[in-house]
């Protein structure tokens, strides 16, 4: 049974994640963000759709993450849900006062030329906090992650 139990060990340990587990996946240096500022990252993962991380850091220091996909280099906009094209947007992002996000503003197209909906309606806006401020539209898309150190770590939780 002792002899059983220690030739066992190997095969136990071997079910622990290698010391390099998570190091293939995304990371977003997020160091030099500021409170009230945001960044967009390209995700590096090639698939049948393309996307990109928006970072948001709001004035209370809370970090939100957020999977947005693209088309043709242009936000995908959602017929209610997301990875559903309802729209493009050129310049998708947080509402803006000079260099900073605008306190309580809303992540939305700001586009000059907006498609009309995106206009007069609340469908497509959203508050920092991810929730849509209309009543069909989904919230915004958060990816599994996790923050280590100064970065953010996709796909990990």
């Amino acid at each position: 049974m002792i002899g059983a139990a220690f030739t066992a060990i190997p095969f136990i340990k071997a079910l622990n994640p290698s010391a390099n587990a998570g190091s293939m996946l995304p990371h977003i240096n997020i160091s030099n963000m500021k409170p009230g500022s945001f960044l967009i990252q390209k995700d590096p993962m090639q698939g049948y759709f393309e996307a990109q991380y928006l970072v948001i850091r709001d004035y209370d220091e809370t970090t939100y993450v957020y999977r947005v996909p693209m088309r043709e280099g242009q936000v995908m906009l959602p017929d209610i849900s997301w990875w559903r094209w309802g729209a493009l947007c050129q310049n998708f992002g947080p509402d803006m006062e000079g260099d900073s996000i605008k306190p309580n503003g809303y992540i939305q197209c700001q586009d000059k030329d907006r498609p009309d909906m995106v206009k007069s309606s609340k469908e497509w806006k959203w508050a920092y906090s991810g929730t849509n401020m209309g009543k069909y539209t989904s919230d915004m898309d958060v990816p599994k992650y996790t923050i280590e150190s100064n970065y953010v770590v996709i796909g990990k939780t």
